[in-house]
């Protein structure tokens, strides 16, 4: 198993993700990576104000605090009621703990491909953390998979996902 801290690093010179090295040439396109993201639709600045799960946190934006559902992955369950914890979903939650602390500055990006709202009435965004885009770094390491509703970076996170199961991280070598 990889330590839940894993460094990521986005920078011209390389990526380290879940302990694996990427070079700059197999880095995630800037859309990808966080820091043009709001191309694909419009961002809002919040802060942190708690991670849920894995894939859910709550932010607050002018006050007010709103429950966000990161587009476009899942990690395993660990607060679904009646249902049992999820291989992984207790390391996937630790990683977005560990990458959202209480009160760190976020992007949240709508992606005009993408619902805004799901079925539990929570925003659909992208969250972005500095430069490095959460969804594009949790599905890199193997704390998430993709899904398949429609956005915007659907192709970048198939790809990313491919190699960590390839490769048997995370939730792909604890799981299997």
């Amino acid at each position: 198993m990889r330590a839940t801290g894993a460094l990521i690093s986005l920078g011209a010179a390389a990526l380290v993700a879940g302990g694996y090295f990427i070079s700059a040439t197999e880095a995630p396109s800037p859309a990808a990576a966080g820091s043009d993201l709001c191309n694909v639709g419009s961002c809002e600045h919040a802060a942190v104000d708690r991670v849920i799960d894995g894939d859910t946190l709550d932010v607050l934006i002018d006050g007010d605090t709103r429950r966000v559902r990161v587009l476009g992955i899942d990690t395993p369950e660990t607060k679904k009621p009646g249902e049992p914890v999820e291989c992984f979903g207790p390391e996937a939650t630790a990683r977005a703990e560990a990458l959202l602390p209480h009160g760190s500055p976020v992007t949240v990006v709508t992606d005009d491909r993408a619902d805004t709202i799901d079925k539990y009435g929570r925003d659909l965004r992208h969250i972005t953390i500095g430069d490095d885009n959460l969804g594009q770094v949790l599905v890199s390491e193997g704390y998430a998979q993709t899904t398949t509703f429609p956005h915007s970076l659907a192709e970048q996170y198939s790809q990313a996902e491919t190699t960590a199961r390839d490769q048997g991280h995370g939730l792909w070598g604890a799981c299997a």
